[in-house]
Formats: structure tokens, sequence, C-alpha cells
């Protein structure tokens, strides 16, 4: 019997206590290829990356500022009208791999290396470029980064990444002990409390 619980939760490879994440996915693949051991535990959210995007004639480009080598990034897009172009990876990321997703209203690229230990170095990064035609409104809507050690990396959007509307994000990780994360989107500068009741 194939458990779909069991599995997601040995997901968790850097044991984190979240599972199913980029950080995750990063290490099981240097496990895999043999440069990296099995570990018992990681100081999660080690490092921050800004991300912002850049356009000119066009090309939308999804840039990070980032201290910490970068093992693999999520890039999950909105979009209305026209589907985006598909992705392209600028040649300052030869080497990498790229895998992307176009559905009714999300774009998905998934960007890391299934080679020994390749990674982003720390500074200024252009991650990915999109062509942008006129009936096609594309906007970041989520980023996740792991590290090159399979830390997840606390990801920032950055200039008119904002969200266009309210929300309460499911929190993680769940279950949890003792301490969880609950994000809020909030559109414009606003007071706001979070109240919690115990059922």
């Amino acid at each position: 019997t194939v458990s779909v619980d069991g599995q997601t939760a040995a997901s968790d490879v850097n044991a984190d206590g979240r599972v199913l994440t980029v950080a995750d996915l990063v290490y099981l693949v240097r496990v895999i290829v043999g440069d990296a051991s099995p570990i018992t535990k990681l100081s999660p959210y080690a490092s921050n990356v800004d991300v912002f995007t850049k356009i000119d004639n066009g090309l939308i480009s999804v840039c990070g500022d980032n201290s910490y080598p970068i093992g693999g990034a999520l890039l999950i897009f909105k979009y209305e009208g026209d589907k985006p172009s598909i992705p392209e990876l600028p040649a300052s990321r030869a080497g990498m791999d790229m895998k992307y997703v176009i559905t009714q209203s999300e774009l998905r690229v998934l960007l890391m290396s299934y080679k020994s230990n390749l990674r982003i170095e720390p500074g200024h990064n252009e991650l990915i470029n999109i062509r942008s035609g006129n009936n096609c409104k594309l906007t970041l809507s989520e980023a996740s980064f792991g590290g090159c050690n399979g830390e997840m990396m606390t990801a920032r959007l950055k200039n008119g990444l904002i969200p266009d509307k309210y929300a309460v994000s499911q929190n993680y990780p769940n279950p949890f002990n003792p301490v969880t994360a609950i994000d809020l989107s909030l559109p414009v500068t606003s007071q706001w409390q979070l109240s919690v009741f115990n059922v």
C-alpha cells in the first residue's frame, strides 16, 4: 500500500520541518550524486534572497541578490491574457537545468542542477528571462530558494512584485513544535491583526 502522507513526510530530506520544498530537492540530488552525506538537522532560513525584476525591450529578467550560494529556485508566476512565452536561461546560468510548466493561469519554473554541486554563487544574479507579449500580464507571485547544502532560504520579493489582494496563507510547518509561520499578503500598507483560536 502506498502511503501518500508517509511519502510526503519522508520528503523532508533536510529535516527542517517543511516537506516538499526546493531545499529538500536540492539536498536530495546532492546525496544521490554523491557529493553530500545525509544529515540530521539544518539551520533553516540561514540566508535571504532579494528577488526583483527588470524589463528591457519586452524582456523580463528575474534577478536575485544573495549572500549565500543558491542550489535551486522555484518561481511561480500568475498571468492574465495570452499564455507567456517559454522562459529562457541567461548565459550566466549555463550548465543549470530548467523545467517549467504553463497552466491556465500560472507559469512555474524550477531552476537547479542535477550535476555535482553546481550552484548560483553569492552576489547579484540573473536567474531567468521571459519575453513578454502585449496581451500577457505576468506577475511573480511566489519564490522559493534552497541553499547549496539544502537549507531553506527566505525569499523577499522587491520592486513592484506586490500582491494584488489580501490573503492569509496556510501555516508552515504543519504540524509544528514549537513555532510555525503564517504568511500574510498585503497589497497596500495597512494595519492588521491576526487572532488564533484554540478550537
